[in-house]
């Protein structure tokens, strides 16, 4: 079995760390720990939305390329392998930001479901700090199925893209192995 040296580093460090600790009799020098960096503050929706956006823009621009080579028409089989070769990066990107997304839209509705709906009216009203979490978890929540509708259409558009290379290269080969059958065929005519 194959480890990567990451994981060996790590898997070492914690046994150390679990003999130290849970050693009988094993006396340690308290190593003062570093107090963690202070938390900033998070970014406001449009500044995420902007990022998600960022992220996406070379994606698209990719994939707008790959369509234009697409359309046209002397393209031969190399071409379409390097395209398809080109292709699979992005889909495999498109694929971990779709999964991220649709995870971090999952943690949010999680944490709307668990703050719960607005007080109705005639209600008593609820602490401004609940309302104003709500709201910024709204906000995100839009942010992020806005990013994730997004992905999806790209990632269904990079899928078109598959597609039709995997018809351009068969009907490449088909033209192929028919324009070999027609030269065979008149030579054996020919030679009659």
């Amino acid at each position: 079995m194959l480890i990567r040296p990451d994981f060996r580093r790590v898997i070492a460090a914690s046994l150390v760390t679990a003999f130290l600790v849970f050693a009988p009799g094993a006396s340690v020098a308290q190593v003062p720990i570093p107090a963690p960096a202070p938390v900033q503050k998070d970014q406001s929706a449009e500044e995420r939305g902007t990022r998600l956006a960022e992220q996406l823009e070379p994606i698209k621009l990719n994939v707008e390329q790959m369509e234009a080579t697409l359309q046209r028409e002397d393209l031969n089989d190399a071409t379409l392998v390097r395209t398809r070769g080109s292709l699979e990066p992005v889909r495999d990107e498109l694929r971990e930001l779709i999964a991220t997304r649709e995870r971090r839209l999952e943690d949010v509705d999680t944490r709307l479901k668990q703050i719960g709906s607005p007080p109705e009216e005639g209600q008593p009203a609820e602490e401004a700090g609940i309302a104003t979490e709500r709201a910024r978890l709204g906000e995100r929540r839009t942010n992020l199925d806005g990013a994730l509708k997004q992905a999806r259409l790209l990632m269904l558009r990079a899928d078109n893209i598959s597609e039709r290379i995997t018809e351009r290269r068969r009907a490449l080969f088909t033209r192929e192995l028919l324009g070999r059958t027609d030269s065979a065929t008149s030579n054996s005519r020919r030679l009659r």
